[in-house]
């Protein structure tokens, strides 16, 4: 085995940034109500990030409306987007069968974690590491040193000794629940696949990875909170009869949300007997949905109103909204068929607003010159005419009179 690196006194900051990080995220976390969409969307990021550090890019924002069920276009060798979702669904099935509390937990685990079976016949061709690489990354987890150094020594000598770097997407994350650095597994907490020589400035590169996934994942926890709090601001003046609570609600739990996504939860909420104005389960029962297309997308609009929903396409028909905090966080909201050439910066476009006519202008007698239009009108009449002489359908001459 060969030797484990020492900190030197370059990483004792940054360990101490991570710990101060790590401890802030997870004291949060802790009893959140928006914890779980928080983990949907750091999931969601998350894979976006496997991808990008496996080389491939990845259009977040269409990335999100993907993950939310929303047709979007697929271009040709776009291969990023569907390995971030492969990765979500790799992620999302060992996060749910995990519950780990200590290192003995971690490799058990191992042992008898989802089998590849479980993933489907579309993740298990391109994801071979998932049974290859990720049991055994976990035995080498649970196997390390007590405290967060520990864990991050493991993981550099998994990758010293030829591990696959992207198992620890998983693997490490599950390591820090396991040595109670965390009170669930944290998405997209896993420092980015480099090489492992020299020791000491992998440790320090994977240092400041996780310290800037950390503070991402926090930012991403304040943004989702400030948008619940707006959202409450924006839907506090409705009725009580008004559908837009729910709406408001849906908008913080979905990745992205359009006018069908409205229209499928409002009628699963007025089936189950929820609260949802004055329709109620018996009228939602024997109509098809309990709320039209366009009324949900006149709620989606009064949200984006108030600026707490961002549009997320750029069309005009089928529309699709993510909350602002996901816009602050730098996710692309323009739609790709727009987006500018690389290199090439768009000059926007200046409206000019024409001035309003003085009082004495708008009652002064209009004055309009019809001689243009009725010359075009009598050369009109005299082709139909020609048309209907060819025809036998012309005028008759009238008959002259006898004195």
């Amino acid at each position: 085995m060969p030797p484990l690196p020492a900190f030197d006194a370059d990483h004792l900051p940054l360990l101490e940034r991570l710990v101060f990080g790590l401890g802030r995220l997870d004291r949060e976390l802790r009893g959140h109500p928006l914890a779980d969409a928080w983990a949907l969307r750091a999931g969601m990021l998350a894979g976006a990030a496997a991808a990008e550090d496996g080389g491939l890019a990845v259009d977040r924002g269409r990335l999100l409306a993907a993950a939310a069920g929303l047709p979007i276009a697929v271009f040709r060798d776009d291969h990023g987007i569907p390995a971030a979702m492969r990765h979500i669904q790799i992620q999302a099935t060992w996060f749910r069968e995990a519950a780990p509390e200590t290192p003995e937990d971690l490799a058990r685990l191992a042992a008898s974690g989802p089998v590849a079976e479980d993933l489907g016949p579309a993740v298990r061709p391109a994801f071979s590491w998932v049974a290859a690489s990720l049991p055994g990354c976990l035995e080498a987890m649970a196997a390390a040193p007590p405290g967060l150094a520990g864990a991050l020594l493991a993981a550099w000598l998994w990758v010293r000794e030829g591990g696959d770097p992207m198992a620890l997407t998983v693997a490490f994350p599950l390591a820090l629940q396991a040595q109670g650095l965390s009170c669930r597994p944290l998405p997209g907490l896993f420092p980015r696949p480099r090489p492992p020589r020299p020791a000491g400035r992998w440790l320090r590169l994977a240092l400041e990875d996780l310290v800037a996934r950390a503070a991402a994942a926090t930012q991403l926890l304040h943004g989702l909170d400030r948008a619940r709090h707006g959202l409450l601001g924006a839907v506090a003046g409705a009725r009580s009869s008004s559908r837009l609570p729910a709406v408001a609600d849906l908008a913080l739990t979905a990745p992205a949300i359009a006018a069908p996504t409205v229209v499928r939860h409002l009628t699963r909420l007025a089936r189950r007997g929820g609260p949802l104005g004055r329709t109620r389960p018996e009228t939602a029962a024997a109509r098809k949905t309990a709320v039209s297309r366009a009324s949900a997308g006149e709620m989606l609009r009064q949200l984006a109103e108030s600026g707490w929903l961002v549009e997320l396409t750029g069309s005009r028909t089928h529309r699709a909204y993510v909350t602002r905090d996901l816009a602050e966080l730098g996710v692309d909201v323009q739609p790709a068929r727009l987006r500018p050439l690389p290199g090439r910066e768009v000059e926007e476009e200046a409206f000019e607003i024409p001035p309003l006519p003085s009082p004495a202008a708008r009652k002064a007698p209009l004055e309009v010159d019809y001689t243009g239009v009725f010359s075009e009108l009598r050369l009109v009449e005299s082709r139909i005419e020609a048309l209907l002489a060819d025809m036998g359908l012309g005028r008759r001459a009238a008959p002259e009179s006898v004195v």
